[in-house]
């Protein structure tokens, strides 16, 4: 009787875990366009399905002649400001500027932006976390008989 709660447990978690790392690798759909407009220093924001210009969504902070854009891990708009040689951070809802989130060590006209990505875990990572579930299980279940 234990071994079959144990057994029970140890898949619901399993599934759990699959669960969420197939939530987590699901890429968000854009609805939104930015641009970076170097000669006006700003950010503009355009509708992702029409096209139509929204706003200038992020300016400010020294910000000159914008080159390069990505969102971070964390949600936030990274901006290069290649006349200052440094790179903006803006809160990726609002726009607002945050702060210079990277200057110096020989930083020159910073062009384009890129973050590493997380690793992510292949399907045969989880394949083999699943059998190795699985074993435990067969051994408890072994065990109690």
């Amino acid at each position: 009787m234990r071994a079959t709660k144990s057994f029970r447990l140890l898949v619901l978690i399993a599934m759990l875990v699959v669960a969420s790392l197939t939530f987590a690798a699901t890429p968000a759909q854009a609805v939104e366009l930015l641009v970076s407009s170097c000669n006006t220093d700003n950010v503009k924001r355009y509708n992702g399905t029409t096209g139509a210009f929204i706003d200038s969504f992020a300016s400010g902070g020294g910000l000159d002649a914008p080159i390069g854009l990505v969102f971070g891990p964390d949600g936030h708009l990274y901006v290069s400001s290649r006349t200052t040689d440094n790179v903006k951070r803006y809160n990726g809802t609002t726009g607002v500027f945050i702060d210079t989130f990277a200057s110096g060590g020989g930083l020159d006209g910073p062009s384009f932006l890129t973050f590493t990505p997380a690793p992510v875990p292949e399907p045969g990572t989880l394949a083999l976390l699943l059998g190795g579930l699985a074993a435990v299980a067969a051994a408890l279940r072994r065990r109690k008989r």
